[in-house]
């Protein structure tokens, strides 16, 4: 509701949001929880978006498509997701772009939209699949995740993050002087284009690390990292690679890495090391959402797919 007394001393009006939460504690305490949010009030629609938090977007269309995939199947998930997507950028582009533009237009805070649909869409929790691609435990338990995440986890859960560790740059895995943390290396495109058989990747989705280990990794770095000279020196199923703390220091900054990305998160992280043809590598490369897999697009794919339901 607007009005005189919603004039703040700045000169704006803003809108209050009050959510009260009542609870038990475990001593049998009745107790009442407020929370007082206030948010600008505006009429012009480039405000609307440049306040727009795509973490927040991600969250609440994610849940959305939780409820459809429990009411309606996963197939209906997709839809709505895609549909969002496509009806978000629509309004934007019919307000400020003009019409007969054949590219996808969206604002700054927008820019990763379409990025970010196409991750839901092939996420484990909606994406196409038959049992023996994707078991009915995996969707049930993602989907029962996504109920409970805030924006910044459901970012990283849907869109993570992909690091050479044969590659850090010289500062990563050590400790910055300014803020005490650890420095990471910077994060690559999630796409198999940047992985090569020399090299050892990294990927954190919030929840799990998953280590994957080129056929042609050098034995140097195995011997500093895994202790052994060899991948021929391990069985087939991995479970002889264990990521430990090594005495050198190219183990202790990998080891700083992997302990920061551990830290960041709110739940417990195990570490899944899988070698080149192992055979659940799947589940590292069900991460590469640039990629094109048998039931879904390639990234670039999306963005023309989605240009054109856009010019119609």
């Amino acid at each position: 509701l607007i009005n005189s007394r919603n004039l703040a001393r700045d000169g704006n009006y803003y809108a209050s949001i009050q959510l009260a939460l009542l609870y038990t504690t475990f001593m049998g305490e009745r107790r009442i929880r407020v929370i007082t949010k206030c948010f600008k009030v505006t009429q012009q629609f480039q405000e609307i978006y440049k306040g727009v938090s795509l973490n927040a977007c991600l969250n609440l269309i994610a849940k959305h498509a939780v409820s459809k995939a429990i009411e309606q199947g996963p197939l209906k998930a997709r839809e709505a997701i895609r549909e969002t997507c496509v009806s978000i950028i629509d309004k934007y582009q019919k307000v400020f772009v003009a019409s007969n533009s054949k590219q996808i237009m969206t604002p700054d805070s927008l820019k990763l939209l379409p990025l970010y649909t196409l991750a839901m869409v092939k996420h484990v929790a909606f994406r196409a699949g038959n049992s023996s691609e994707l078991s009915l435990d995996s969707r049930s338990y993602a989907l029962h995740l996504i109920r409970t995440l805030n924006s910044k986890q459901s970012q990283l859960f849907f869109y993570p993050r992909l690091f050479n560790l044969t590659a850090l740059p010289d500062e990563a895995g050590t400790i910055s002087q300014e803020t005490g943390q650890v420095i990471l290396p910077p994060p690559i495109e999630l796409t198999s284009a940047k992985l090569n058989r020399q090299g050892c990747f990294l990927i954190d989705n919030g929840f799990e690390i998953l280590l994957w280990i080129g056929g042609l990794i050098s034995s140097p770095f195995l011997q500093v990292i895994f202790g052994i000279n060899s991948l021929d020196q391990v069985d087939s199923s991995s479970s002889q690679l264990q990521l430990i703390r090594m005495d050198n220091p190219h183990s202790a900054r990998i080891m700083n890495i992997v302990d920061a990305i551990r830290a960041e998160s709110a739940f417990p992280m195990k570490i899944t090391v899988l070698r080149e043809k192992d055979p659940h590598e799947f589940k590292f490369f069900t991460h590469l959402i640039h990629d094109r897999w048998k039931n879904a697009h390639s990234y670039e794919e999306f963005k023309k797919e989605l240009a054109q339901i856009l010019s119609k």
